[in-house]
């Protein structure tokens, strides 16, 4: 399904390890994952797609939207030209190549009814969806972020703007290989490496237990308000009992 992007990241600049500065929250760490679900939804208004990430972390479902095309519909960008892969696409394609050992464009991809919440109907309901069959219960290793940023209401303008509350949400910052810890890049260099000198190692030390505040000041408002704790449960399961 996705092999057409393939053609298009030909000639993108190597891939490095960088330490970048909805369902249960988990703080900043790497977990033990299993791959639960992952499906494609589109843009409603563009060529943008994403896909829906369920992962299970003791026994509970962390998930997060990942964009992986831009609203061309294309998985790269240009920059001091040179061309990269756009960082959604890497960290789904880093999915598939810690789980599988293929890239993105070579797994299978079926459509399945699954229960999803609509918006509209302010509810879950069914639908088919193109789901990534291949990556699914397969194990790997997660760093999760804990991400703090402003919740956003239309103002009269009919823009989304900034407002002083926040809300904390999950993000998939890095994937490595289940057994050798691992990620794609040191994968591909090969050879060994000691535990303090690896990536995932690197990673924690930075990370485990901080949170990734990209909260704004707002205007007439003070400091920005959290919005409740930074664990615990949160939404319903993406599937039916």
């Amino acid at each position: 399904m996705f092999q057409d992007l393939e053609k298009e990241l030909e000639g993108v600049a190597k891939q490095e390890d960088r330490l970048g500065g909805g369902g249960y929250l988990v703080n900043s760490g790497v977990y033990d994952a299993t791959v639960k679900m992952a499906y494609i939804t589109p843009a409603s208004s563009s060529k943008a797609q994403c896909m829906n990430i369920v992962l299970e972390v003791d026994g509970k479902e962390v998930r997060e939207r990942v964009w992986f095309t831009n609203r061309e519909g294309k998985p790269t960008y240009t920059k001091d030209g040179k061309k990269f892969m756009l960082p959604g696409y890497e960290t789904i394609n880093d999915l598939c190549l810690v789980t599988t050992g293929h890239p993105f464009s070579e797994q299978t991809v079926e459509e399945k009814v699954i229960k999803v919440y609509d918006y509209e109907a302010k509810g879950e309901v069914e639908k088919a969806l193109p789901v990534v069959t291949s990556i699914l219960t397969k194990p790997l290793l997660a760093g999760v972020l804990m991400v703090r940023e402003n919740k956003q209401e239309k103002n009269s303008a009919g823009d989304y703007v900034n407002i002083a509350e926040t809300r904390d949400f999950n993000e998939f910052d890095k994937f490595f290989h289940k057994d050798t810890r691992k990620t794609v890049p040191e994968l591909k260099r090969g050879g060994d490496i000691a535990e303090e000198d690896m990536f995932i190692t690197l990673w924690a030390e930075k990370n485990t237990g901080e949170i990734r505040d990209r909260s704004k000041p707002v205007a007439g408002s003070g400091p920005a308000k959290a919005a409740g704790g930074a664990a615990g449960g949160g939404g319903k399961s993406l599937f039916a009992n």
